[in-house]
This record gives C-alpha cells, sequence and structure tokens, in this order.
C-alpha cells in the first residue's frame, strides 16, 4: 500500500514538473519566440497553469494532507 505521504510527494513532483515546464515556455516567450507565435504560446502557458491548479486543489491531494497532517 502506498503511504499518503508518497502521493503527495508524488503529486507535488508532478505538479513541479508541470510549473517548471511552463517556466521554460515562458522564457522562450520572452526570450526567443519568433513574431505571431505569442497566442499559441498563451493558450500553452494557461493549459498548464489550470493543471497544476487542479492537481494543488484536487480533493485527493486535500485528504493526503488531512491523513499526513
Amino acid at each position: 500500500m502506498v503511504k499518503p505521504y508518497s502521493r503527495l510527494e508524488a503529486q507535488f513532483r508532478r505538479i513541479m514538473t508541470i510549473e517548471s515546464a511552463a517556466n521554460t515556455l515562458y522564457w522562450d516567450q520572452v526570450a526567443m519566440m519568433p513574431e505571431g507565435g505569442s497566442s499559441r504560446r498563451a493558450e500553452q502557458l494557461a493549459v498548464l497553469s489550470v493543471l497544476s491548479h487542479e492537481l494543488l486543489t484536487a480533493q485527493q491531494t486535500t485528504d493526503w494532507l488531512a491523513e499526513v497532517g
């Protein structure tokens, strides 16, 4: 059986990976992106932001935090 703390670690690892990808995309947007790409990049960043938020605020995350705390 996987313990709640291990599940939380995996969940936060996923969140950090998504946020890291978003940071890389943002850096590329401000530093190197060719003209005309900003609307598509904004879409990508928005999707990653929503995914990260959904994982962070998921009921299972709350449940695991309650079990650990």
